[in-house]
């Protein structure tokens, strides 16, 4: 959670930017990669989608490039990072968009509801509001349950939800989170996210959703810096005449065939009149639409020549995108 000390009004607030929902542009996450919000002991960032046309915040360096491979998917027409899963009965996350329009959808008790039938209820994150003054009890409130990645995707059958659980190493979901390494064992800690893992499980199973567990040691390295590089630079403005996009991408995809480096292509463009910043841009949006197909699993510098694509991270790892059997 974030490093300023959870309150009403912090609740609140993660309420007012959830509920009800609003998507692509107007979406805003629970929790932002801010320095105010963020884990002290996370990396976070932030970019620009020009899919959805909003800044994506990742609050863990682990986060950032599964949100960009998601959003290369060409069947994903949203996603919501750092969302919550609502504490009392509600819709399900589809209810309210214009392609799930006439569906009988699932619904949610809602987490609080959930723990008290798990025999959990003990365990639900909360805060003190009140503590106890003379014989009146102490006053708690129900804190809010953050989740990764909740992917939108369509196909055959219609729109469908499938939430990405992202972790540092496989075996480390259900487990107390990043955090100094003597507390790993607390077993109060352990029994808490034990008690969070499985709310969040059923809260998913009421709604229909099909949980993915992933790790960040799945991308591997080289998948992961390109994934991330792409995360930066996809977005960026090309200023330049539609026949010099061509023209650069026409050049590009020669170099890829005849394993030239990029920085060669770039020089021969300045000389034609293309800024080499453009030209740049032109190749990393090239490579995120797919016009040019190079192999984002193998080291990727534009001093050495590009890799043809063997096979891409969406053919790869497809399963992650599927639906609730």
């Amino acid at each position: 959670m974030a490093d300023r000390k959870l309150t009403l009004r912090r609740i609140q607030e993660m309420l007012d930017r959830q509920f009800p929902p609003r998507w692509e542009r107007e979406y805003i996450p629970a929790q932002l990669a801010t320095s105010a919000e963020k884990p002290s002991i996370t990396k976070a960032s932030s970019f620009y989608s020009s899919k959805l046309g909003r800044y994506m915040h990742a609050v863990a360096s682990t986060e950032l490039p599964f949100i960009t491979l998601a959003l290369m998917h060409p069947a994903l027409f949203d996603l919501k990072e750092q969302w919550v899963l609502p504490p009392t009965p509600y819709a399900h996350p589809l209810v309210g968009h214009p392609l799930a329009a006439g569906m009988l959808l699932p619904s949610t008790t809602g987490t609080v509801a959930i723990a008290a039938r798990l025999g959990l209820a003990k365990l639900h994150p909360r805060i003190l509001v009140k503590g106890r003054v003379g014989a009146a009890p102490a006053e708690w409130c129900a804190a809010l349950l953050p989740r990764d990645i909740l992917l939108f995707l369509v196909d055959e059958q219609g729109p469908y939800c499938v939430d990405w659980d992202v972790k540092r190493n496989k075996g480390d979901h259900g487990k107390p989170g990043p955090g100094p390494a003597h507390q790993q064992g607390n077993a109060g800690k352990l029994r808490s996210a034990a008690a969070k893992d499985a709310i969040y499980l059923e809260c998913l199973g009421e709604l229909a959703i099909r949980p993915v567990r992933l790790a960040s040691v799945e991308l591997p390295r080289n998948l992961r810096n390109n994934l991330n590089r792409l995360a930066f630079a996809h977005a960026k403005t090309i200023e330049l005449l539609p026949v010099q996009v061509e023209m650069a991408l026409d050049q590009f995809q020669e170099a890829i065939v005849k394993g030239i480096p990029a920085n060669e292509v770039i020089d021969d463009l300045g000389e034609r009149g293309v800024p080499h910043e453009q030209a740049q841009i032109v190749l990393d949006q090239g490579v995120w639409t797919r016009q040019l197909r190079i192999d984002l699993f193998s080291y990727w510098v534009n001093s050495e020549p590009m890799e043809p694509e063997k096979q891409h991270p969406l053919e790869v790892y497809a399963d992650w995108f599927r639906r609730l059997a």
